[in-house]
């Protein structure tokens, strides 16, 4: 019998494939509608193919933590006396907490100026999730300045 993409069952018999190795869902939240994208198999592939070696999918952080990317406790266990810098915009921020008031709030979407900034020691910056923030640190590193760090996360990781 020709294998055509299931696995084998129970007593030998072929199972039917699964959808994930068949076709694509695509999900509209805004429309409130999907559609199902019919995929055609590939003899090599390791999830439909042939001899698939895929056989179940794992949460996986794709995204490499950098050194300079730190939790807010790691920035305090290393620079007891180092200034946080907020760079959201003024209405992105909520109402500063007791925990946070030492924190400076500085905008960056004057890139050319926040740049040129004289950093005061070491310097951990804040954005809402991390991806700015680690822009930021990438470029400021790679200028020559090794004493900024990016809060690993945003705010949305304290």
């Amino acid at each position: 019998m020709q294998h055509r993409g299931g696995t084998q069952g129970e007593h030998g018999r072929e199972k039917a494939p699964s959808p994930a190795q068949t076709a694509t869902v695509l999900v509209d939240l805004l429309a409130v509608n999907t559609s199902i994208i019919a995929r055609p198999r590939q003899a090599q592939c390791p999830l439909c193919g042939e001899q698939p070696r895929i056989r179940e999918i794992e949460a996986t952080e794709y995204e490499q933590r950098q050194a300079w990317e730190v939790s807010l406790s790691e920035f305090r266990a290393h620079c007891p006396s180092g200034t946080i810098i907020d760079v959201r915009q003024a209405d992105d921020r909520p109402d500063q907490g007791a925990a946070q008031v030492d924190w400076r709030l500085v905008s960056a979407t004057d890139r050319d100026w926040f740049m040129a900034l004289d950093f005061p020691g070491d310097t951990l910056l804040v954005c809402q999730v991390g991806w700015q923030t680690r822009g930021l640190v990438q470029e400021l590193r790679d200028g020559g300045n090794d004493r900024v760090w990016s809060l690993w996360g945003g705010v949305d990781g304290l």
